[in-house]
């Protein structure tokens, strides 16, 4: 119900809107408007009172077909008729406002014809009045026209007398003026003429001055710029020149510290190996006890200008050079044969012993077997009371496996007894190998040096 009572009321609205607008012209429009509206409302006002009439019928009915249903268990019946009741009071008011609709339609046709009429009359009336003004006007301006054409036609008659007069006079005056002025033009033609050709001549003047002045300026900047060139690229020829002496010089600097680091090598490979080349000749094994240091005369004569190689030169002993100094090889291949020596006495004190004491030294040597024993250290500091004859005799064998001769050095200074006199020998051309292998490591250093100093 509350949709077709908006319903309603939205189609009130939209024709009583549209009556005003198509009657907003007159007061008729306006009155019929209000009378149709109040039709309208009469009538929406009965078919809600009808609607609510017919509401009362239809709950009273739903009340009973309820209790009926309650009753008989006849729901279906019930919904049927109160589906079938719905459709009949649609039907219903779908044909009142259909018939509303057709009321409304001609209410509105007749409200149309009425304004049109009353706009006809109006329109009419308007035209009298409108066609009257425009008489009116239309007099007012063929009036004004010919005012303005006799006032024109009395100026032209009056202008065309004096205009023939005036036009003679100006012709006459013009003439006086063109002749005045073509003899003042001729003079001041003459005039510039003259003064023009003096100031060229003034300005050729001036120009072949200005002209000389900037050649010779710019030939003076030319030839400051040729010297400039000219001395810089004397500078640089000299530089350039300067750079390949000194490159040469370099170059015949670096050559010789690659001989002089190649002769340090050499000396060192000698000194540690032996001459090898020698003793596979077959000169025999001395050579690979003992290797002469002649290379190093040669190393004092590449090395003229060089104090630091000189004076190391000179600390060189004179029979290592002539003699030769024993190489690393060679001292570890002769402590063999001494490290037994060594073993055998070594329960030899300092005030010696007969015979039986040494056999049985050799006895004891044969019984005592080499345990493996923690290896010393460079910075280990060594207790000689702590450590038996055998167990030194151990360590220096590992110093000399190692290649470590200034360790087995070392503790071979510790021996004492007859096992020191075995080793004193050998012990003497150790030290004498590490000296000369002190000064080589630092020829070889400073060969180093001076290879890195001439690299360019």
């Amino acid at each position: 119900m509350s949709s077709i009572l908006r319903r309603t009321r939205l189609s009130k609205i939209c024709y009583f809107l549209l009556g005003s607008a198509i009657a907003g012209g007159g007061a008729y429009g306006a009155y019929a408007s209000v009378v149709y509206y109040q039709a309208e409302e009469q009538r929406v006002m009965k078919a809600v009172e009808e609607q609510r009439k017919l509401d009362e019928s239809l709950s009273k009915m739903a009340l009973e077909l309820e209790m009926r249903r309650i009753r008989n268990n006849t729901e279906v019946e019930f919904d049927a008729k109160i589906l079938e009741k719905r459709k009949m009071w649609e039907r219903e008011m779908d044909m009142q406002l259909r018939r509303a609709a057709i009321a409304h339609a001609e209410h509105l046709e007749r409200v149309i014809k009425t304004q049109k009429q009353l706009h006809d009359v109006e329109n009419q009336q308007l035209n009298e009045a409108t066609k009257k003004q425009r008489v009116e006007a239309v007099q007012r301006k063929l009036d004004e026209n010919l005012s303005k054409m006799a006032l024109e036609l009395e100026m032209r008659r009056i202008r065309n007398n004096t205009e023939a007069e005036f036009n003679a006079k100006i012709l006459e005056e013009r003439k006086m003026w063109e002749r005045e002025m073509d003899m003042q033009l001729r003079r001041a033609a003459i005039a510039h003429a003259e003064h023009l050709e003096r100031v060229i001549k003034t300005q050729k003047q001036l120009h072949d001055v200005e002209n000389q002045q900037l050649n010779e300026e710019a030939v003076k900047i030319e030839r400051n710029k040729f010297v400039k060139q000219i001395g810089g690229a004397v500078t640089k020829l000299s530089a350039i020149e300067e750079s390949l002496n000194n490159r040469a010089a370099m170059d015949l600097e670096n050559r010789k510290a690659k001989i002089y680091w190649t002769i340090c090598q050499s000396l060192m490979d000698a000194l540690v190996n032996g001459d090898s080349t020698k003793a596979a000749a077959g000169k025999g094994s001395k050579t690979l006890y003992k290797t002469s240091l002649k290379e190093a005369a040669l190393i004092k004569k590449l090395t003229e200008n060089d104090s630091f190689a000189q004076h190391i030169c000179n600390h060189f002993p004179p029979a290592a050079i002539d003699q030769g100094v024993p190489t690393e090889q060679g001292l570890k291949q002769r402590f063999d044969r001494v490290y037994k020596l060594a073993r055998w006495t070594a329960q030899i004190g300092e005030e010696g012993g007969g015979l039986l004491k040494y056999i049985a030294s050799w006895l004891q040597s044969l019984v005592t077997f080499e345990l493996p024993t923690p290896p010393l250290f460079a910075e280990d500091r060594i207790n000689v009371e702590r450590y038996e004859p055998y167990e030194l005799l151990s360590q220096i064998r590992h110093f000399v496996e190692q290649r470590d001769l200034a360790n087995a050095v070392r503790l071979a200074n510790l021996m004492r007894g007859e096992p020191a006199r075995v080793l004193r020998d050998w012990l003497n051309d150790a030290k004498y190998h590490l000296e000369v292998r002190f000064l080589i490591e630092l020829l070889f250093a400073h060969s180093q040096a001076a290879g890195i100093m001439t690299t360019y």
